[in-house]
């Protein structure tokens, strides 16, 4: 066998290092923030004290659908975010359309909060030479940099600084009621119902807070747990987060001297007794946040419609010294320019809001589509009064894209109708049936553990002492009628860069496949699964809970003093930390022979 054309044996993972409810839901609790200061400038001023309940409605619709979502969740296979859901219920077509409308409309949503940025950063630079969009255009250069090359904050410490942000708009908020004029307050529009219907259909990309934790789920640590309480948080937040908005923003007083580039936040610092550069800095900072969290949800669909076909895969390659595929940032960035110079900020966003219905009505028509053709999903959840609430959803998806500005529908069906071509001609024939998150290489992943089965994990590296400790485990395992898991562990800084760890498994071929063979000539049940993780010890540990391992077996090299562990530096994490039983095999390396 050929170890360069051989297909890798085993299991591709990603780490899954978000364990709690806040780190989950950081990514979209950072669009809500930055939509906070975004919405209330594209409804207007004076804004209307009714758009408060057009919040709390909106969010009570959106959760419909996301009732679909948690059924749909029971019974997906744990990978990819709204199009891994379609994909799964209507197939490669609905998968395509729901990706590429969730691409344009994280793109748009990215142009949109990057002019707001803009502007509020001419509050503190109010004679800067570059315009507002060329310096939106600028921001989002700073971005796809900052993300090429990684030099991002960990995903960990978004929720504490998510948390921050949103204190701080509290206590701004709070610290305006007592200058708010009450006499300000707006009456309702003879044209209310319109205006209102118009406005909640603006506010459908309050599901934009929703896509960064069902797309990150493959890394959350028990997911069934965290992800429902996340997405809950984020929709439940948005909408009363807004409503107050809303509802501070139609008492405050318009005077002359209003930056109408930045029209929320220079009232509200204009009503509150606080700092204003202080206020400036939250909503710049909140705006860039929201931008990222846009712009890496862009790289995620493009990323994933790459990896199945529908577009060319070689935008997916990872290229030195970039960390994450340099020709699909490219593309972002290509692609946003039109959107930032030659559209209003107005057109962008509720384009945006139309998208988002549209991925919202596909994943309603799935959901119905499920029940009645997939009756052995497993469905932990199920939605109630089915199937009206799914055909509610689906109906009023239907109405929030009608109800949006005439520009903004053509728009999204032109690009709808670009999309549908692309996938006639050049997409269907060469998709595959793979998806983001766990790839297969010859194998199928490892089965749900039995009872009373006991379950060996044999970290495995380059060193020669690995075949004497897989042969060990084979013993071990054969003697108790167990199984053995060969692991291999690639540290990948982020999961985009996939099909880096994908190559350097196919390099890494033949030590797994020598242990499947010796496996098998002993009769003994072995997945070989490689998993990329920030660290060795992580990788480790996380494939020992998932995999419910009653062992953890390990080398130490009694001469390497300077060396540590021949794994790396795992000994001592992985026995602080293990989830069950570790027995390390020591050895001299000049003394012991393999």
């Amino acid at each position: 066998m050929d170890d360069h054309t051989a297909d890798f044996l085993g299991e591709l993972r990603l780490g899954r290092r978000l364990t709690s409810t806040g780190q989950v839901a950081a990514g979209g609790l950072a669009i809500m923030l930055g939509l906070a200061f975004l919405l209330p400038d594209q409804v207007g001023f004076p804004v209307d004290p009714a758009l408060a309940w057009a919040a709390i409605l909106t969010g009570v619709i959106i959760s419909l659908t996301l009732l679909n979502l948690l059924e749909l969740l029971g019974g997906s296979a744990n990978y990819g975010g709204t199009s891994a859901l379609v994909h799964e219920t209507l197939g490669p077509w609905g998968g395509f359309l729901s990706g590429w409308s969730l691409l344009a409309a994280s793109l748009a949503l990215t142009a949109a909060l990057a002019r707001s940025a803009a502007g509020h950063l001419q509050l503190f630079f109010p004679r800067l030479a570059l315009s507002g969009p060329w310096l939106a255009l600028t921001l989002i250069a700073a971005l796809v940099l900052l993300q090429l090359f990684r030099w991002v904050p960990r995903r960990e410490w978004l929720w504490p600084v998510a948390a921050a942000l949103a204190i701080g708009l509290t206590v701004y908020l709070i610290s305006a009621l007592p200058h708010l004029n009450p006499a300000s307050s707006r009456q309702s529009s003879p044209s209310l119902p319109k205006g209102l219907l118009q406005a909640m259909a603006l506010l459908a990309v309050t599901y934009a807070a929703l896509e960064p934790p069902l797309a990150s789920r493959r890394q959350v640590q028990h997911p069934t747990r965290h992800l429902p309480r996340a997405l809950a948080l984020n929709l439940g937040g948005a909408s009363l987060l807004f409503a107050i908005i809303f509802l501070v923003a139609s008492r405050l007083p318009v005077p002359a001297q209003a930056s109408a580039a930045a029209g929320f936040t220079s009232l509200l610092s204009l009503a509150s007794p606080l700092p204003r550069p202080v206020l400036w800095g939250l909503a710049l900072t909140a705006l860039l946040l929201a931008a990222n969290a846009c712009l890496m949800m862009a790289a995620r669909q493009l990323h994933r419609l790459s990896s199945q076909g529908a577009l060319p895969r070689r935008w997916n390659r990872l290229r030195p010294p970039f960390r994450l595929p340099p020709r699909l940032f490219a593309a972002l960035f290509l692609a946003s320019v039109p959107l930032t110079l030659g559209l209003p900020q107005a057109w962008l966003t509720a384009s945006s809001a139309g998208l988002f219905a549209g991925a919202m009505a596909l994943v309603n028509l799935g959901m119905l589509r499920s029940r009645r053709v997939e009756h052995g999903r497993r469905r932990p959840f199920q939605v109630p009064f089915h199937p009206l609430v799914p055909s509610v959803a689906l109906a009023i998806s239907a109405v929030f894209f009608l109800a949006l500005p005439p520009a903004a529908q053509v728009g999204d069906l032109l690009w709808l109708l670009l999309g549908l071509a692309i996938f006639f001609t050049y997409s269907w024939p060469r998709m595959v049936q793979a998806q983001e998150g766990v790839l297969v290489f010859g194998r199928s992943p490892s089965p749900a553990k039995q009872e009373g089965t006991y379950r060996i994990l044999v970290p495995l590296s380059r060193g020669p002492e690995q075949r004497p400790l897989l042969r060990l485990a084979t013993a071990l395992a054969h003697q108790m009628e167990g199984e053995v898991v060969a692991l291999q562990v690639i540290p990948v800084a982020d999961p985009l860069a996939l099909d880096e760890g994908r190559r350097l498994a196919r390099k890494r071929n033949t030590l797994f496949r020598w242990s499947i063979h010796l496996a098998e000539s002993h009769s003994v049940p072995t997945y070989p699964i490689t998993r990329l993780a920030r660290s060795v010890p992580e990788g480790i540990l996380e494939t020992a809970a998932e995999e419910q391992c009653d062992l953890i077996l390990l080398s130490w090299s009694i001469g390497a003093a300077q060396q540590g562990v021949r794994l790396g530096h795992v000994l001592d994490p992985v026995i602080r930390r293990a989830p069950c039983d570790v027995a390390v095999i020591a050895f001299h390396p000049e003394r012991t022979p393999f």
